[in-house]
C-alpha cells in the first residue's frame, strides 16, 4: 500500500505468514501506510494460522476454498448490483440522434462528452498530490526475466481513480489501451500546440498553431513539465537529470527533433530518434502545425498562412536505453495514421498520426549491435471492438467500436462530403490485450511468462445508446509457460465497478459523463479489496453561481462551449475521495483489514495554462486536502489514528481581486508548539506534520521543513512564469510522547543540499535539550558532468560533533591507536582498477566501483592514509568479475570476464514465472494506494 509517494509491496506482508498458510490459503494481506502516517494491521499470528491450516486434510481444504470462492463471486456480484443501480435522477438525455460518434469531431464536446482534439495527455496527470490527493490507486507488477547486465523494462499495471476525476468536457475521454483509469508504464515526451482558432484566425480554423516552446516528460510514468531556460532544459520537479534537445534525425520531424535524457548515474534515455540499427521504431507521431507569428517554426516558409506550417513531433516515445556499459534496450512502437482537411481544404489533404501503441521492447542488448536480443516483450492489440467479426470498421459496423469516433476516420483525398475532420483528432482503435515475456533459447525465442488482459464495455446510460460505452478491464489472467510440460496458469485477477458522474448535472441536455471507477478487486490468491468512494458532494444549484476562487468543495469549475455555444460558460465537475478501503479473505483465516479515510479543507489552485484562453482559466489545479485523518480497523474495534497535514501551495495563488497570501498553521498538541510555515507553491502536496494517537492521546509527532533552489524559469506567453526546482527536505524534527514522566523526547535531522539538489551534510540533534550525542555525516560525490554522472558518492565521513562544528575543530586521530571524534570514514575510487587510495578529483565514466577503503589518520582536517577494504573487477558488461580484500586474498569470484553468451534454458529467470498455488508468489506484487 503505498500513500502519497511512497509504496510498500504486499509481498513483505505474505513473507510474514507461515509456509503451510500460503500452501493451502493464498491470504493477501495489504499494508497501509501514509508516509508513515498508516500502521499496518498485526499479521494473523503464525502459530494460530499454521495449527488452523494443518487440522485440515489436503482434500478438505480444497473444498472449503471452492466453497470460499463461490461465496466470494456471489458477494462480488451482489456489491456490483448494488452499487450499478443506483437510482438516476430524472433528467434530459440526450437522443441518440445527438450521439458524441455522429457529430463532427470539432464539435464532439458540445454534448459534454468530451472532446477528440486533444492529446491524450491529461493535465490532471499534475493532480497526485501526495497523500492528500484522496484518490484510490492500484498496482500490479509484472515480473520480466533479468538480463545478465544492462536495462532491464520496468512494466506494472496501475490504475488511479484521480485520473477519471480529471475527465470533462474538455478532455479526450477515450479510455486507455487497457480500460478507463488503468494503464500500462509508459515513457515520452509531448509538446502541445494551441488552436489556430485560439490564436486571432477564424472560428472554423481547426488547424494547429505554434505557442511556443513546450513539453512534458513521462517516464517510467512518472510525468513533469520540461522547463527551458535560455537553451538549457530542466525537469520541473529536479532531480539532476540531464535534458538535452537534438535535431538531424530521420524520423518525420521536419528538423529531426529528438530528446536525450541523462539520469545522475549515467544511463542515457533517448526519445524520437526513430532509428535503431538501421530500422524504424516507430516512435515518432507527427501534425501539421503552423507558425504563423513572426519567429516561430514555419513562419518564413510562405509568404501567407498557408503556406507557413510544418511537420512537427507531437509525441516522442522512448526507443534506446542505454548505460555507461553500452549494455542497451530498445522499444518498438505502431502509428494509427489518420487524414484531415488542412486548412478547410474540400479533400482530406494532410496525414498526421492520431495515435499508437508500443508492440515490442527487447533488451540484453549492445549499442553496437541493436540489430539483435537475446530477451524480449511483445505486447498484443485486438481492436476496440465488441462484435465477433471486427475485420472492418464501416458506417455499418461502427456501432461495434463504441469508443472510436467514426466520423473522424478519413482517408487520403476524401471529399467534404466524407470528411468532415478541419483539424486532427487524438484516438486509438486498439486495446491491449496480452503481454509475453521471452528468452532467447540458441536461435528461438521461448516464452516465460505471459499476462491476458480481458476487457469489456460498460454503458453510462448517459444517452440510451452504445455510442459512450466505456473500455474497462475485466481480468488479467497470469500463465508461467512451462517448455513441453503443461503450463502453469493462475486465478485471474478480476474487477468490479461503479458508475459516477463526473459532471455536476442538472435536468438539461448535457451529458452528466458517467464513468466507472474501479470497485471491487479479487487477487489471484481470493483476496477481496473493496473501494468506497464518496458521495457527491455538489449540487448544481449551490454550486453554478458560487465563486470560483473561494471553492474549497470536492468538485471544481471548467469552461466550456455548452451546447456548441460562441462564449465558453463555466461548469462544475465532481472530485470523488476515497472513504475505505477494506481487504478481507474470504477462506477465513486472514484478518479483515479496513482502512478509512476522513479529509477537511480541499483546495483549488488557479489554472494559469497558457492553451487556455484567459477568460476561460478557471481554479481547477487540484491540490489535495489539507488535512487527512486516517483509521485503521473496523469501526466498533481498536482502531489507530494518525493525523496528516499537508501544504497545498496556495500562497500567492491568483484571486478575483489579487492574490492570496497563506500560512500553514501547525497543529499544536499538549506541551508541543508546532510553527507555522509559508504555504508557497512549491511545496505542494508535501507532508508537513503527522501526529500518531494511541486513543486519543497523540503519542508521535513528525514535522518537516521543506527546502527549494530554483534551477531554471521559463517565460510562457499568456501567462506565468514555468519554474524548475530541487524540493527536498530541509529538518525533520520527531517528537516522541513519553508516558512515564508525561513529557516529548525530540530529535531533529537537517540536510544541506548542493547545487546537484543532493546532501552534502546531514546532521542528527540526537536528543534535543541535551549535548554530547550529535553526529554529522558529510558527503563528496564522484562527478563527470560530460558523461552526466552525478550521483556517485565517493567519501563518507561521520563524526561525533553537530554539522555547525568546523572540520577543523573536529578531534580528528593522527593514526589508528584511537578513535577521536570519527565514527566512519569510507571511500570509493571508480574505474581505476589501480587505485590504491582515495582522490576527491574523479571524472568516472562507467561508474565502476573498483576500490573502496577507510581512513587510518588525519593531517588538520584532510586524511593522511587510507586502508584497502576490497578491490573489485569486471567485465565488459559493468558485472563484477572477482573481489579481493585488504590482503589481495580472493573473495568471490562472481562471473569471467567473457563476452555476451546466449541464455541456455535452464538460465531463464525462474522467478518470473508463477509457481503452483504453494508458492502464491505472484500475489505480492499488488500493490494498492490511497494518493
Amino acid at each position: 500500500m503505498r500513500i502519497g509517494r511512497r509504496r510498500t509491496s504486499a509481498r513483505g506482508l505474505i513473507a510474514a505468514l507461515s509456509t503451510a498458510l500460503l500452501l493451502e490459503v493464498g491470504v493477501v494481506q495489504v499494508a497501509f501506510a501514509a508516509d508513515g502516517l498508516g500502521k499496518p494491521d498485526a499479521p494473523t499470528p503464525q502459530a494460530a494460522a499454521v495449527k488452523e491450516v494443518t487440522g485440515l486434510g489436503a482434500d478438505k481444504a480444497r473444498e472449503q476454498r471452492a466453497e470460499e470462492r463461490k461465496r466470494n463471486k456471489t458477494q462480488v456480484e451482489r456489491a456490483e448490483r448494488e452499487q450499478n443501480a443506483a437510482p438516476v435522477p430524472t433528467k434530459l438525455r440526450r437522443p441518440r440522434s445527438s450521439s458524441i460518434a455522429e457529430l463532427s469531431v470539432s464539435e464532439s464536446e458540445t454534448n459534454g462528452g468530451g472532446d477528440y482534439s486533444a492529446t491524450p495527455l491529461s493535465s490532471s496527470a499534475s493532480w497526485k498530490a501526495g497523500g492528500s490527493a484522496g484518490s484510490f490507486a492500484w498496482n500490479y507488477d509484472l515480473t520480466v526475466p533479468q538480463p545478465p547486465a544492462g536495462p532491464t523494462p520496468s512494466l506494472s499495471v496501475n490504475y488511479d481513480s484521480g485520473a477519471i476525476d480529471g475527465r470533462t468536457s474538455t478532455t479526450n475521454n477515450q479510455g486507455s489501451a487497457l480500460g478507463e483509469g488503468f494503464s500500462i508504464t509508459e515513457s515520452y515526451i509531448e509538446r502541445t500546440y494551441g488552436s489556430c482558432e485560439e490564436d486571432g484566425h477564424a472560428d472554423d480554423q481547426k488547424d494547429l498553431c505554434w505557442k511556443y516552446d513546450n513539453a512534458r516528460l513521462v517516464l517510467n510514468g512518472k510525468a513533469s513539465r520540461l522547463v527551458k531556460d535560455g537553451d538549457t532544459w530542466r525537469l520541473s520537479n529536479d532531480d539532476a537529470s540531464r535534458v538535452e534537445r537534438h535535431t538531424g534525425a530521420s524520423n518525420g520531424d521536419d528538423d529531426g527533433e529528438y530528446w536525450t535524457v541523462t539520469a545522475t548515474d549515467g544511463t542515457v534515455y533517448t526519445f524520437g530518434k526513430d532509428n535503431v540499427g538501421g530500422s524504424e521504431t516507430g516512435s515518432v507521431w507527427t501534425v501539421p502545425v503552423y507558425g504563423d507569428d513572426s519567429g516561430e517554426p514555419g513562419y518564413d516558409q510562405g509568404s501567407s498562412f498557408s503556406g507557413r506550417s510544418l511537420r512537427q513531433a507531437w509525441r516522442w516515445n522512448l526507443d534506446i536505453v542505454q548505460d555507461p556499459h553500452d549494455n542497451a534496450a530498445t522499444y518498438w512502437y505502431a502509428r494509427e495514421t489518420n487524414h484531415y482537411r488542412k486548412n478547410g481544404a474540400s479533400t482530406a489533404n494532410a496525414a498526421y498520426t492520431r495515435g499508437g501503441y508500443l508492440k515490442e521492447i527487447r533488451y540484453g542488448q549492445r549499442t553496437g549491435a541493436l540489430d539483435s536480443s537475446f530477451y524480449r516483450i511483445q505486447l498484443a492489440h485486438k481492436e476496440r471492438c465488441t462484435a465477433d467479426d471486427c475485420s472492418e470498421l464501416s458506417e455499418d459496423t461502427k456501432d461495434h467500436w463504441p469508443d472510436v469516433p467514426f466520423e473522424a476516420l478519413c482517408t487520403d483525398g476524401e471529399s467534404e462530403a466524407d470528411c468532415t475532420g478541419l483539424g486532427p483528432s487524438y484516438f486509438s482503435r486498439k486495446r491491449l490485450t496480452g503481454i509475453t515475456t521471452q528468452v532467447k533459447d540458441g536461435d528461438v525465442f521461448k516464452d516465460v511468462d505471459s499476462w491476458a488482459f480481458t476487457q469489456d464495455y460498460l454503458d453510462p446510460g448517459d444517452i440510451g445508446g452504445t455510442d459512450d460505452q466505456v473500455l474497462v478491464l475485466k481480468k488479467i489472467q497470469h500463465t508461467g509457460k512451462n517448455g513441453a510440460k503443461d503450463d502453469i496458469t493462475l486465478d485471474p485477477v478480476t474487477f468490479t465497478y461503479r458508475m459516477l458522474e463526473n459532471r455536476v448535472d442538472a435536468t438539461d441536455d448535457i451529458l452528466p459523463l458517467t464513468r466507472p471507477r474501479l470497485s471491487t478487486v479479487t487477487t489471484e490468491t481470493g483476496g477481496l479489496i473493496t473501494v468506497t468512494y464518496s458521495p457527491q458532494e455538489c449540487v448544481r444549484s449551490e454550486v453554478i453561481d458560487a465563486p470560483e476562487d473561494t471553492n474549497t468543495r470536492s468538485c471544481y469549475p471548467q469552461y466550456w462551449h455548452i451546447n456548441g455555444a460562441s462564449e465558453a460558460s463555466v461548469d462544475w465537475f465532481h472530485k470523488y475521495r476515497v472513504l475505505a478501503v477494506v481487504t478481507t479473505d474470504p477462506t477465513g483465516y486472514g484478518q479483515t483489514m479496513e482502512t478509512s479515510y476522513s479529509y477537511e479543507d480541499a483546495a483549488w489552485h488557479y489554472s494559469d495554462s497558457p492553451f487556455t484562453p484567459v477568460d476561460e482559466r478557471s481554479w481547477s489545479d487540484w491540490r489535495g486536502y489539507r488535512k487527512v485523518t486516517t483509521y485503521s480497523g473496523a469501526v466498533g474495534t481498536t482502531r489507530s489514528k494518525s493525523v496528516a497535514i499537508y501544504l497545498q501551495g496556495m500562497d500567492g495563488d491568483k484571486t478575483e481581486n489579487g492574490t492570496r497570501d497563506v500560512t500553514l498553521a501547525g497543529v499544536d498538541v499538549a506541551g508541543l508548539d508546532v510553527p507555522d510555515i509559508a504555504d508557497s507553491n512549491e511545496y505542494s502536496g508535501r507532508l508537513r506534520q503527522e501526529t500518531t494517537y494511541n486513543g486519543d492521546i497523540p503519542v508521535a509527532v513528525k514535522v518537516t521543513r521543506p527546502w527549494s533552489k530554483e534551477t531554471a524559469r521559463q517565460d510562457v506567453p499568456g501567462a506565468g512564469d514555468h519554474v524548475a526546482r530541487y524540493v527536498r527536505d530541509a529538518k525533520t524534527t520527531t517528537h516522541t510522547y513519553l508516558t512515564t514522566n508525561q513529557t516529548w523526547r525530540s530529535r531533529s535531522a537537517t540536510t544541506t543540499y548542493d547545487d546537484y539538489g543532493m546532501a552534502t551534510q546531514a546532521g542528527d540533534s540526537g536528543e534535543i535539550g541535551k549535548s554530547g550525542d550529535e553526529t554529522c555525516t558529510r558527503t563528496w560525490y564522484a562527478r563527470n558532468p560530460d558523461a552526466g554522472i552525478a550521483g556517485l558518492v565517493s567519501r563518507e565521513l561521520t563524526v561525533a560533533r553537530g554539522c555547525g562544528t568546523d572540520l577543523a575543530d573536529v578531534d580528528l586521530p593522527a593514526d589508528t591507536t584511537r578513535r577521536g571524534e570519527v565514527l566512519s570514514d569510507s571511500a570509493t575510487v571508480y574505474d581505476d582498477a589501480d587505485a590504491a587510495t582515495w582522490t576527491p578529483d574523479q571524472a568516472p565514466t562507467l561508474g565502476e566501483a573498483t576500490w573502496t577503503g577507510r581512513a587510518t589518520g588525519y593531517t588538520t582536517d584532510a586524511p593522511s592514509g587510507w586502508q584497502t577494504v576490497t578491490t573489485t573487477g569486471y567485465d565488459a558488461l559493468g558485472r563484477a568479475t572477482s573481489t579481493s580484500d585488504a590482503q589481495g586474498q580472493h573473495l568471490h569470484h562472481l562471473l569471467p570476464p567473457r563476452g555476451r553468451r546466449t541464455p541456455r534454458a535452464e538460465d531463464r529467470h525462474q522467478s518470473a514465472r508463477p509457481q503452483p498455488r504453494r508458492l502464491l508468489r505472484t500475489a505480492a506484487r499488488t500493490r494498492h494506494a490511497l494518493l
